[in-house]
């Protein structure tokens, strides 16, 4: 796998304004305005002062995982500092769905199996009548149940 950004000569300047990106996420600041960082990057120490350079020094880092930047129209104001935020967002409001499987074994009563998501692959399926698990193959669903009985 190749990653673009690695390999390729830095400019000093944008070593940097990484420097300071880096400060502002251990000061557990995880989001930021393309407004204010291209204010420190044109400060003195640092020399960023073309906003297409500084534009392409965003796109660096991003490319090699240092921030979250997406240069969009709706997206391009702001910069993530700290990329791992999104996993953190993303795990506190995951979907966790649940849903009811009901089938019927094809010598027994119809029965009731509750799985999550990550089970609803499952080709097996507990049937409490004989506490033996059937292969999906074995049940009839209950909308086969009708065309069974003629």
């Amino acid at each position: 796998m190749e990653m673009e950004g690695w390999g390729k000569d830095c400019p000093l300047k944008w070593l940097l304004f990484q420097q300071v990106l880096g400060k502002l996420k251990d000061r557990n600041i995880p989001i930021s305005t393309t407004t204010k960082l291209f204010k420190i990057a044109r400060h003195d120490d640092i020399g960023i002062t073309d906003l297409n350079e500084f534009t392409l020094c965003l796109q660096y880092y991003n490319d090699i995982g240092t921030i979250i930047y997406f240069d969009e129209d709706k997206l391009k104001d702001h910069v993530i500092l700290d990329p791992k935020m999104v996993d953190t967002l993303l795990d506190r409001y995951r979907l966790k769905i649940t849903f009811t499987k009901t089938f019927k074994c094809k010598n027994g009563d119809f029965s009731i199996d509750r799985k999550n998501m990550a089970n609803l692959l499952d080709i097996d399926y507990r049937c409490f009548e004989h506490k033996s698990d059937h292969l999906s193959d074995d049940l009839v669903g209950p909308w086969d149940f009708n065309d069974e009985l003629q």
